[in-house]
C-alpha cells in the first residue's frame, strides 16, 4: 500500500477527520485496491431521542453533492421534525419541525417537502418557504408523488377540491382525484386527462409509484373505469395520454429499465376454490416498453419485496419473500425465507444471491444456519451495478444489519452496521460513498409490565442513526 495512503490512515485514526475520507477513497481506487468493509462509521446523536414523545425516524435523504443529508423523525403528538445534517463531520445543522412525510433535496440549498395536507420548498439558507399547494381543511389531500431531479418536475395526485373549475367534488365511488405535473423552477403546470378513479379502501387511484420517463413523458399505474389495474404514458407537456398496457393481473409495483426499452411489472395473483380465497402468488413480467410484447415471466411462491434494474439494465434485482410451514411439537407455524434474486434481462435466467435457510434445510443441503433472517428491508446496486448492498432483518436477535454482494459472481463481500431493531428508512449517495441509515427498536418497560394482547401497551422506543463511509 502506498506511504501516502498508509499515513491518511493514521492520521484519520488519530482525528477521526471525516474530511480526509474522499481524498483516501480516491487514493484507493487509483491503486485499484478493493475495499470490502465500510472505510468508517459514525452514529449520530438525534437531539430529542430522549424525549419521551419522540417516536421513531420515518425518513432520510443524500444531497446530489454528498455534502448534506436530511432526515425526518415523528413525534407522538404528530409532529415531524426535520434535522439536516453535515454528511463530513455528522454534525447536526439545523433543525426544523412541518407535518411531512418525505424531503428531498433539489439541491444543496433547497428542500422539496411533501406531507398529506401540503407541498412546499424549504430555502435552507434563509428558512423561507414556498407553497405549491396546501390544503384548507386537516384531512388527506395530497395521496401519490414522485420528482424528477433531472427536469424538476414533481408529479402528485390530489383530491379535488370546490374551487376546482370542471370537477365534482365527490363521485360514486368517492373523492375525485385530480393528477398534474409542475415545475418547481418555474411553476408551469400540466393536468393529466382521463380519469383517475379512487380505490375505495385507499381513497388513491393506486398504490404503485410512478415513474418519470426521458423525452417529457411518465408512466403512472391507475384503476380502470371496471377496476382492473392498467399502466399509463402522459405527456409531460400537454397531459394527453401516448400509451396503455393492461397487465394480466393486480399491480403491486413496477420499475423502468433505465435505457427505457423495459418494463418490470410486479402482480398479484388470487387463487380461489369454490368461490373462497385460498391464497395468492406474485408474478413478474418484463414487458418491451416499445412493442407491449412480454419478454419474460414467472409465478413465484411468496411476495416479492423489491424490484430494482441495474444501471447498463442487463440484470434486474428482486427480493422474494418464500413462504414455508415449519413443523413444531404443538401445531404448524408459517414462516418465510427471504432470497435475493438475480435476473438476466435478455434470457430471464436466475441467479439467487442470499437464502436463509431454517434448521431443516440446512441439515438436509450441510449448510450452516446462522441468524435465521426475517425480511428484506431494501435492497440496491452500488458502483455503476458491480456490488449490491441489502438490508436484512433478522429475527433472532431482533435486530437489522447491512450486506455487500459482487453482482457477478453472487459472492458476499463483506457484513457490517448491525443495528438494534428495523431499517425504517435508508439512503445512499449518488457516488456510492455514503449510506445512513435509520432503525427503531421497542423496548420493554423498565418494570417487565406492559404486555396486553399481544402488544405493549407502553412501548419505549430506542432510535439510531448511523453513517456508513463505503470508501470507492
Amino acid at each position: 500500500m502506498d506511504s501516502q495512503i498508509r499515513k491518511m490512515l493514521r492520521d484519520y485514526h488519530a482525528t477521526s477527520d471525516f474530511g480526509l475520507l474522499p481524498k483516501i477513497s480516491h487514493l484507493l481506487r487509483r491503486e485499484g485496491i478493493v475495499v470490502t468493509q465500510p472505510l468508517a462509521t459514525k452514529k449520530m446523536r438525534l437531539p430529542d431521542s430522549n424525549n419521551p414523545d419522540f417516536e421513531e425516524i420515518i425518513s432520510c435523504s443524500i444531497s446530489d453533492d454528498s455534502s448534506l443529508f436530511a432526515t425526518l423523525s415523528r413525534l407522538r403528538s404528530g409532529v415531524v421534525v426535520l434535522h439536516l445534517w453535515n454528511a463530513f463531520t455528522g454534525d447536526l445543522i439545523k433543525e426544523y419541525k412541518h407535518t411531512i412525510q418525505e424531503a428531498i433535496f433539489v439541491n444543496s440549498q433547497t428542500l422539496l417537502c411533501i406531507g398529506l395536507q401540503s407541498i412546499f420548498l424549504q430555502n435552507l439558507t434563509n428558512g423561507n418557504i414556498l407553497d405549491i399547494e396546501r390544503a384548507e381543511k386537516a384531512r388527506p389531500f395530497i395521496y401519490r408523488y414522485c420528482f424528477n431531479k433531472t427536469s424538476n418536475e414533481l408529479f402528485y395526485e390530489r383530491r379535488a377540491t370546490d374551487t376546482d373549475v370542471g370537477f365534482v367534488v365527490l363521485g360514486p365511488e368517492g373523492p375525485v382525484l385530480i393528477a398534474r405535473i409542475v415545475n418547481i423552477t418555474t411553476g408551469h403546470h400540466v393536468q393529466l386527462t382521463g380519469n383517475f378513479y379512487p380505490d375505495k379502501s385507499s381513497g388513491r387511484s393506486h398504490s404503485a409509484d410512478p415513474v418519470f420517463l426521458s423525452g417529457n413523458t411518465i408512466m403512472v399505474s391507475t384503476l380502470a373505469s371496471d377496476y382492473t389495474d392498467t399502466l399509463q404514458i402522459y405527456s409531460t407537456i400537454t397531459g394527453d395520454l401516448l400509451q396503455q398496457i393492461v397487465p394480466p393481473s393486480e399491480v403491486r409495483s413496477f420499475a423502468v429499465s433505465p435505457d427505457e426499452t423495459m418494463c418490470m411489472i410486479l402482480s398479484r395473483i388470487y387463487n380461489y376454490q369454490g368461490g373462497q380465497l385460498v391464497g395468492s402468488n406474485d408474478q413478474y413480467c418484463l414487458y418491451d416498453l416499445k412493442s407491449g410484447d412480454i419478454l419474460h415471466t414467472k409465478t413465484v411462491r411468496g411476495a416479492v419485496s423489491v424490484c430494482k434494474f441495474s444501471p447498463d439494465s442487463s440484470q434486474i434485482l428482486i427480493g422474494i419473500d418464500l413462504p414455508i410451514v415449519g413443523r413444531s411439537q404443538w401445531s404448524y407455524r408459517s414462516q418465510e425465507i427471504p432470497i435475493l434474486m438475480l435476473i438476466d434481462a435478455t434470457t430471464g435466467t436466475q441467479r439467487i444471491l442470499m437464502i436463509s435457510p431454517s434448521r431443516e434445510d440446512s441439515q438436509v443441503h450441510g449448510v450452516s444456519t446462522g441468524p435465521m433472517v426475517r425480511s428484506i428491508s431494501f435492497a440496491d446496486f452500488l458502483n455503476g451495478g458491480e456490488s449490491i448492498i441489502s438490508g436484512e432483518i433478522i429475527s433472532r436477535k431482533l435486530s437489522s444489519s447491512l450486506r455487500i454482494w459482487d453482482s457477478k459472481s453472487g459472492e458476499e463481500l463483506s457484513k457490517f452496521g448491525e443495528l438494534e431493531g428495523h431499517i425504517n428508512c435508508c439512503s445512499i449517495s449518488n457516488d456510492s460513498t455514503r449510506l445512513i441509515a435509520g432503525s427503531t427498536k421497542k423496548l420493554r418497560d423498565a418494570e417487565g409490565i406492559g404486555w396486553m394482547g399481544g402488544r405493549y401497551s407502553h412501548e419505549p422506543l430506542q432510535n439510531v442513526l448511523e453513517m456508513w463511509y463505503l470508501g470507492p
